[in-house]
């Protein structure tokens, strides 16, 4: 695991000149979401405490995202990826996310650490991506040779960013397609639905 100053990852930024890393935008790029089917379009972590849905519901969809992003990993041309953060803590509450919290203080990861860079296979990633869903971390996962941005949010999505549209949006139809229990769907910028499960019947000319 290495860890990333401030002038190390302002460095990584200027090697990704189609994002904003200001104000969370793309410059030029192409964003796709991927996001839950309208059956669970509702689910969300703090769901659970209001009664709206249980922890096990929960947890089948957040597995479906995981699943999603360990299949898409494995088809991206770099062993490793760096994790910046966008807010000042790496996590917001420690009792939320003790696993991550350990892991992070192992490594002497404090608010001071602007960004770390791990193997993609790191189970940290996987932790990083549980404690976004959940609002208690605020990080993007950078590929900077392949210029891919991963943005998990607490809306449980998944924001894909890169310079232009190209092989990419292929390589996330394949992972969707994968996935027997699937309850994601891939969205355009513009909300327009380029993917879903065909077992349904959505009305949508679909991209192949």
């Amino acid at each position: 695991m290495k860890r990333l100053n401030y002038a190390d990852t302002k460095c990584l930024k200027r090697k990704i000149p189609f994002y904003n890393f200001n104000n969370l935008a793309i410059v030029g790029g192409t964003r796709y979401v991927i996001k839950t089917s309208a059956e669970y379009s509702c689910m969300r972590y703090r769901d659970i405490e209001f009664g709206n849905c249980t922890a096990s519901d929960y947890c089948r969809l957040e597995c479906a995202f995981l699943r999603f992003l360990a299949v898409f990993f494995d088809s991206v041309p770099e062993e490793e990826c760096t994790i910046i953060k966008y807010e000042p803590k790496w996590v917001v509450r420690q009792k939320d996310s003790p696993e991550l919290c350990l892991r992070l203080h192992e490594n002497g990861i404090d608010r001071s650490v602007h960004g770390i860079t791990v193997s993609k296979c790191d189970a940290i990633v996987k932790e990083f991506v549980i404690s976004s869903f959940r609002y208690n971390s605020f990080i993007q996962i950078l590929f900077p040779h392949t210029k891919i941005i991963i943005s998990p949010t607490d809306h449980m999505d998944l924001f894909l960013e890169f310079p232009k549209e190209g092989p990419l949006i292929s390589r996330v139809n394949l992972t969707l397609r994968q996935d027997e229990d699937n309850r994601l769907i891939l969205v355009g910028d513009d909300e327009t639905i380029l993917w879903k499960d065909t077992k349904e019947d959505t009305g949508t000319v679909l991209l192949s």
